[in-house]
């Protein structure tokens, strides 16, 4: 099934390198879990730091402010929530994961880690 009519299109690499981080940390939040709970508090899991930006300077590396994927989750939510909003049991269309789960849940999306 497609849902949209033509594919977003972004020319310039710095963007597409930030559409698939994002993505990438929007998929990993959902691994994490405890992501929403820890963005305010500080978790003591380099990883979730990292995603918080509160460690490292990896927004820096493509132009943006270290806390952009903060930014991002708080907007739209992680990758389980889109989803269920838009396409999942929230949305009319009502569809199943499937293949749309986390690799560790019989579907292929799988994060890169952040590191």
């Amino acid at each position: 099934m497609i849902v949209l009519r033509r594919p977003l299109r972004c020319h310039d690499p710095g963007c597409l390198g930030a559409r698939r981080r994002r993505f990438d940390g929007r998929a990993q939040s959902v691994r994490l879990r405890d992501l929403e709970s820890n963005n305010q508090q500080g978790a003591d899991n380099p990883v979730v730091q990292r995603l918080l930006g509160k460690t490292g300077d990896f927004g820096s590396l493509l132009g943006l402010d270290n806390k952009w994927m903060l930014n991002a989750i708080k907007a739209v939510g992680n990758y389980g929530e889109v989803f269920d909003r838009n396409g999942g049991a929230g949305s009319q269309l009502k569809l199943s994961r499937g293949l749309n789960a986390l690799w560790s849940k019989g579907g292929l999306m799988y994060a890169i880690p952040y590191r």
